[in-house]
């Protein structure tokens, strides 16, 4: 090995370790955090703030020699994707570190301790959280990818499935209505733990095989009242516009019998789609509204048939000109071009 080459490898080997030493300080502090919450000490939570700031020091210093690593060794290949892997990686520590400031800086304005039921929720919860991002580290650390394969999986369920039912999780019993809400913010940012575990196993992946992450694509559902004019047309032009960026669908809280006539005819004019379409009842999309990143409604009134929405989904209410159902079309076309854009960017397809 040559003097250049010896060189390289121990300042690659520099940023490994202190990215090692990082991630386990983070790790360690989301448990502290728990810990302290659990234990009802305030000092121990306040200790949590402090020892973030050597973590952000430590962030700042591995940026800096990743970038002192490129102006010198000019690396490409592996090393480039090491680096530029490296530096993803220190944002999100440096991230997963704030949520274990917030949970114990909002552990110290509890009025009470929290019930015996909610301290439950919160180690069972953050156990899982804390062990999932304890393992991502581990993957990355070896750069294991067979290890960091199903932790993304694993991630990605536990994250479905706390933030669908994170209400639920919480026991009102006689609590403080404030408190409760903190407890629930709480929750919110070991869930936010357990979902950045998913990140630093994609990282992983990348730094050994030079795996991306495939493009996201986003589930939008279109709901008005009968489900046989405007929203069929927005979901089949989103299918032929947005074939790659997107799964959609509509229904309605009252659903027609039959699809509109004249929506069939202006559909056949743009070419759309239809496949066989039938109006659907909403009621059928209820038990399961949490697979929809988007729902747009058409018509006023939407939310009283959807009830509580899931944490994650996004809610628009199109208004839509007093026109013919031509004219209508032609607006509710550039809306969907436009949100597809929002959520996709430029690459939207």
């Amino acid at each position: 090995m040559s003097i250049y080459e010896a060189r390289l490898q121990a300042d690659l080997e520099a940023i490994s370790r202190r990215v090692d030493a990082v991630a386990s300080l983070v790790v360690d502090n989301v448990e502290e955090a728990v810990a302290a919450l659990v234990a009802w000490d305030h000092l121990r939570c306040y200790r949590v703030g402090l020892k973030d700031k050597a973590i952000n020091r430590e962030t700042r210093a591995i940026d800096v020699l990743c970038h002192e690593f490129v102006a010198r060794h000019f690396p490409a290949a592996g090393h480039l994707r090491f680096i530029s892997s490296a530096l993803r990686l220190d944002v999100e520590l440096e991230r997963v570190g704030d949520y274990a400031v917030n949970i114990a800086r909002r552990s110290v304005l509890l009025h009470t301790r929290p019930s015996e039921a909610n301290l439950k929720v919160v180690q069972q919860v953050g156990a899982t959280a804390t062990a999932l991002l304890r393992d991502a580290v581990t993957a990355w650390s070896l750069r294991d990818a067979e290890a960091a394969r199903p932790l993304i999986s694993r991630s990605r369920a536990f994250t479905k499935a706390h933030e669908r039912k994170i209400d639920a999780l919480i026991d009102p019993g006689e609590g403080d209505v404030e408190d409760l809400f903190i407890v629930r913010d709480v929750l919110y940012n070991l869930i936010r733990v357990g979902a950045q575990a998913r990140n630093l196993c994609e990282e992983t992946l990348f730094t050994v095989t030079g795996e991306t992450k495939e493009p996201k694509t986003y589930n939008v559902l279109f709901v008005g009242d009968g489900n046989s004019r405007l929203t069929q047309l927005a979901e089949a032009f989103a299918r032929k516009a947005f074939p790659q960026s997107g799964q959609y669908a509509s229904a309605g809280w009252a659903p027609a019998d039959v699809l509109d006539p004249e929506m069939y005819e202006l559909a056949a004019t743009a070419g759309l789609d239809l496949g066989g379409a039938v109006p659907r009842p909403l009621s059928d999309e209820l038990p399961a509204l949490e697979r929809y990143h988007v729902i747009v409604s058409m018509q006023p009134g939407a939310l009283e048939h959807l009830g509580d929405l899931p944490y994650s989904t996004v809610f628009l209410e199109w208004h839509l000109p007093d026109t013919d159902l031509r004219g209508q079309f032609k607006e509710v076309s550039s809306q969907v071009r436009d949100l597809m854009l929002a959520l996709s960017g430029p690459e939207a397809r």
